[in-house]
This record gives structure tokens, sequence and C-alpha cells, in this order.
């Protein structure tokens, strides 16, 4: 509330009133009244200014209060937990994003392995071949070089070589040759030992001696030779006009253009009728030799 100007004017006089008894000179009077005027004015103007200034609605800025333009203290906000985070991952469909990201974790460790395995497959195939490149590219039998140096498998088998009257194959598929047996002859089962369980290769042992696979000419040109019978390799249509015609007594081939087998110490060594276990080209069942030109080496 504004005070009026006469109240102020009173109030003027009643300050400026000088002690009792005193006297004062009408300049002197007027002076300090004027004085009083002017500062009641400016009283009044500063109140009717702040009061304009604190009224609402007027675009006055409102102080704020000294608590709130202090800096807040930094305070540590609690983690989510239990409840709490169990429903803000339900909220946000966390678990999905979790399935999804372990889907392709997934993926990505399947294909990481299939990597790793096919680098062991390669590492394995490449090992093998360099395993190959390093071993005979023809067939090689272990257990044929024991036979020779080994016992017979049974008194029947050791009588019936003893006596001479014929090989003997065991159930091995190996031969035994006599004991009387010439050492070509002896040489010559040997030598199909060797082989008796290679591979059959249509024209295997007719680029080389060493083969990984023998046809029938191929077969019996390997046995041939080793037993010096033989200098090169034959097909069965040349073997028709090798030694000597007709049977011999300890070997015999019989050769047309199509196929050659041989009988050697009464055992037939042949490519064709191989059958059972050991599928070995000693054979003890004979064979028809109509259409076949029979041949030995002179002297056997």
């Amino acid at each position: 509330m504004v005070a009026a100007p006469d109240k102020v004017a009173n109030l003027a006089d009643d300050v400026f009133r000088p002690p009792f008894g005193a006297t004062i000179s009408p300049v002197r009077r007027t002076f300090p009244a004027l004085l009083a005027a002017l500062v009641a004015v400016g009283l009044i103007a500063a109140a009717i200014a702040s009061n304009g200034r604190n009224e609402p609605g007027r675009g006055a800025v409102l102080a704020a209060p000294p608590a709130q333009l202090a800096a807040d203290p930094v305070q540590a906000v609690p983690s989510a937990s239990g409840k709490v985070l169990d429903e803000m991952t339900r909220r946000e469909g966390t678990p999905r994003r979790v399935s999804r990201s372990w889907r392709r974790r997934e993926r990505m460790i399947a294909r990481a392995r299939a990597r790793i395995r096919a680098k062991k497959r390669a590492e394995a195939a490449a090992a093998a071949a360099r395993a190959a490149a390093v071993r005979p590219s023809y067939w090689v039998d272990s257990q044929a070089a024991s036979v020779a140096n080994s016992a017979p498998s049974s008194p029947d088998e050791a009588a019936w070589l003893q006596g001479g009257r014929g090989g003997w194959v065991e159930a091995s598929g190996f031969a035994r040759a006599p004991a009387n047996a010439p050492v070509a002859v002896k040489r010559v089962i040997q030598a199909g030992n060797s082989i008796a369980h290679s591979p059959y290769i249509w024209g295997g042992g007719h680029g080389a001696w060493q083969d990984n696979g023998y046809d029938c000419s191929g077969s019996v040109s390997y046995a041939l030779a080793y037993g010096g019978m033989l200098g090169y390799t034959q097909t069965s249509g040349q073997l028709m006009n090798w030694g000597v015609p007709g049977p011999g007594r300890w070997l015999t081939i019989y050769a047309n253009e199509g196929h050659v087998f041989m009988y050697v110490a009464g055992l037939r060594f042949d490519t064709s009728g191989r059958a059972g276990d050991h599928a070995s080209r000693w054979q003890l069942a004979p064979r028809t030799a109509n259409g076949f030109a029979a041949r030995h080496y002179p002297g056997l």
C-alpha cells in the first residue's frame, strides 16, 4: 500500500521538528522539508516499482530459491535387480534379442567348426598323398615272402610236400612247392605268391614288371620271368608260341588269343574263377583246356 502525500508531509515535519524550545529560521525549515519530500517521493517510486515486478502475469522473472541454485551432490544410482530387472527385461523384449543373438552365435560356431573339420580333412588327405608318394606304386604282399621260410600248416601238408606228389594251396591262398621240385619251379611259385592276391587290372604288368595289378597274361609273364623263363611281358596271343608245344612235367601254360593260365606242380594259376575269402590266383579246381594251346619250357 502507498502512503498518502499529506501523511508523508506530516511525517517529514515530525522527523525534522526542532527540539523543544528551539527555533529555526524559515529557510532552514524549508530545506529539510524539501529534502524529506524528495526522500518520500523516492520511497514511493521504489515501492511502486517493486509492486510492479512482483505482480504475476506481467512477465516478471521470479528469482530461484537459493537451495535450487546450489549444485546437487552426486549420488550413486542403484542397479535394477530381482523383480524390477525381470519386469524391465520383459517390457524391453530382451529375451527375444538374446535368443536371436544366441542363434547367430551358434551358427557362427557351427561354421567355424565346419571350417576346422574341412581343414583337418584337407591336411589328412595331403598327408596321405605324401605317404603314397613315398610308398611303392606297385603291389606288395608282405605275407607272401614268409611262406617259403615257414613250416607247413599241418602234418598232412608236410607229408604231401615231402612225398613229391605236387604242390599245396593253403587256406591263406598261398601255394607251396613240393620238396623235389626244380629251383625254377619253386621260384615261379614264389613269384605267383607275391601277386596271388593283387587286383586284376586289364593291361596290368605290361608296362612294367612291378605294377599295382595284373591281368591274365601279365600274371603268367611275371611268374615265368621270375623263374628265368621269360625276358619280357607277353600277351596271351604271344604266349601261344612260348617255349615248346605240349604239356610239361612241372609247368604247362594254356594260351589263346583271349586268355592264358598255367599249371605249376599240379596247381592252377589263373585270374579267372577267383572266389572265396582270399580270391587267390592259386586254385585247386581244374578247368577245361579246350581251345587253348599247351606250351611248356624245355626240360620242365
